[in-house]
């Protein structure tokens, strides 16, 4: 697998599932850095999901909420979160997998 799995390869990553508009959302832990959280609600094609918020904390916990405030998906991962305040690489695309038709708009990456 391109781009995975050292500690800190994915701090969060997000992808979309085949020919889907579910959410593959990956964080990892030091003992299981592919780990993550797949929210069962897909995102609609026309937009009726304007916000997508994914929080992690140190204990491992990983939460994605939809529009601010309902949690479509929650997990405790085993091991440690990937600590704050390196500097990290942000990318939007691969050249492994076919593009998404879908935008991202207003990125925030910092502490909740």
């Amino acid at each position: 697998m391109h781009g995975c799995c050292n500690f800190g390869d994915r701090v969060p990553a997000v992808f979309f599932h085949p020919k889907s508009t579910r959410l593959h959302i990956r964080t990892g832990t030091d003992t299981s850095p592919n780990d993550g959280c797949d929210p069962s609600t897909p995102l609609s094609m026309n937009g009726r999901f304007r916000t997508v918020t994914i929080r992690v904390i140190e204990d491992g916990t990983i939460t994605v909420f939809f529009d601010g405030d309902r949690k479509v998906c929650e997990r405790k991962m085993p091991g440690n979160t990937f600590p704050g305040g390196y500097w990290l690489s942000v990318y939007a695309g691969e050249w492994w997998t076919v593009a998404a038709h879908a935008e991202i708009k207003n990125l925030v990456y910092g502490p909740a």
